[in-house]
């Protein structure tokens, strides 16, 4: 039943704004907690037609980008407070992305991140997630190439570091000579912060750039991997190649 599925989806989550908000609106950019109202509100919406189904994660976004209340780092879900600002033309969100972004620009150069020196070579999967899924809407928002540009960078430098042509699925933990498999794992959710990026970089890339059939490729290759591996029941294993024995079947 669809109407009642949807009216217990509307209630469950401005349940869980409230509850978050008032313990602490900095929760709106902390990891994971943000995607679990900002991601399915923004699905939500787009899926049944109905913009009133953002209504919670505006008010989230609202509360979290108070400076008396979050004065930190936007450090999870800058594409959602770019939204916010696409939705409200609040200047000063505008003005917060760009700092933070300006401050990554110098940190993705080359081939060879600053970061990654610093950590001998190795660099994790995860570190794209919410560079890719930010930069390019940054761009697209402002108009300056540079923070695309950053996105892509980065995106190839972590697909070279940790793809696993063999499992076809992206290492939690690469290293700047290339994957190395037995130091490191098919992290699930690592795999899925890596789409998470590419996803983004493919919303905000315009529709000839050319870099469009390289990401979609490194989609594809990811994709494929994760279906060889899928179980019975639609999920996959916490390290997603490990055996049962070895390894929890995750639903996140």
């Amino acid at each position: 039943d669809e109407a009642r599925l949807v009216a217990w989806w509307r209630t469950s989550l401005d349940d869980q704004r409230r509850v978050l908000q008032e313990a602490d609106a900095g929760w709106a950019w902390g990891d994971p907690v943000g995607y679990h109202v900002f991601w399915p509100a923004f699905e939500a919406a787009e899926y049944f037609r109905d913009p009133t189904l953002l209504e919670p994660a505006w008010e989230f976004m609202r509360a979290g980008l108070d400076r008396r209340r979050w004065g930190g780092a936007i450090a999870c879900g800058k594409r959602f407070a770019a939204k916010y600002y696409e939705h409200t033309r609040d200047a000063t969100v505008l003005e917060r992305l760009r700092e933070e972004a300006d401050a990554i620009l110098p940190r993705i150069h080359g081939h060879l991140p600053p970061f990654v020196q610093e950590a001998g070579g190795w660099v994790n999967n995860e570190v794209f997630a919410n560079n890719g899924e930010s930069l390019g809407s940054i761009s697209r928002i402002t108009g300056d190439p540079r923070y695309l540009e950053a996105a892509l960078a980065l995106g190839r430098f972590v697909h070279r570091a940790c793809f696993d042509p063999a499992a076809a699925l992206w290492l939690h933990r690469g290293h700047l000579s290339g994957p190395i498999p037995e130091a490191s794992a098919h992290w699930g959710r690592g795999n899925g912060w890596f789409l998470y990026g590419v996803r983004g970089v493919l919303e905000d890339l315009p529709p000839d750039h050319p870099a469009r059939p390289e990401f979609q490729a490194m989609l594809a290759a990811g994709l494929e991997g994760l279906l060889r591996h899928q179980g019975p029941y639609g999920l996959w294993h916490n390290v997603v190649t490990a055996p049962e024995s070895l390894s929890r079947q995750d639903s996140c």
